[in-house]
């Protein structure tokens, strides 16, 4: 008789066991759907000389895209980290408007103050679904041949402190598109 109870009572167990197991994976589903799913991508960089600042040597501007499949999140903190180079220092810099940066033998790019993407994302949450395009452009401490072949990371933070990265290829990309959605970038003839 008491072998009865004894079956009775560790089904008794393993059911609200498995119950509770069965809540906590829906609990940790519903978490899962408030997270952001962010995905960043650096589209091309431009590398080039800071002329008359004596701490600052390289322009790097950034042309990046962010795409969120999860919960609405902001995006800030922006860095620069380079492999091999924990001695460089990226400052952000705010694009000034009109910023015209130029280029050996070809028209000087021109870019506008409401292309900048830390101002489209840090302050209006991305939707879910949404993708957005800027530019970042930072003062670095290296020479821009240094920071030009050099690999790294474009570094953010979301809206719950976590960390995501976008790698930075060494050498130049190649532009493949002349128009992004987003950045409404414009050419001096």
């Amino acid at each position: 008789m008491y072998v009865f109870y004894a079956i009775a009572i560790m089904c008794v167990f393993l059911s609200s066991f498995q119950a509770w197991q069965d809540e906590h994976r829906a609990l940790l589903l519903e978490a899962k759907k408030e997270e952001p799913a962010l995905s960043p991508r650096v589209i091309d960089k431009i590398v080039g000389n800071i002329h008359g600042d004596p701490k600052f040597h390289t322009s790097y501007m950034i042309r990046a895209e962010i795409g969120n499949s999860g919960a609405p999140s902001v995006a800030y903190k922006w860095e620069l980290v380079f492999d091999g180079h924990s001695d460089v220092r990226c400052d952000r810099a705010r694009i000034p408007e009109p910023l015209t940066l130029g280029r050996d033998n070809k028209p000087p790019y021109i870019f506008h103050s409401n292309e900048a993407l830390y101002e489209k994302v840090e302050t209006e949450p991305i939707r879910q679904g949404a993708q957005v395009r800027g530019l970042l452009w930072f003062w670095c401490t290296a020479e821009p041949n240094v920071l030009r072949d050099a690999t790294g990371a474009l570094r953010f933070l979301d809206v719950n402190g976590k960390t995501w990265s976008a790698p930075i290829l060494a050498g130049p990309f190649e532009e493949t598109d002349q128009y992004y959605p987003g950045i409404s970038e414009k050419r001096k003839p």
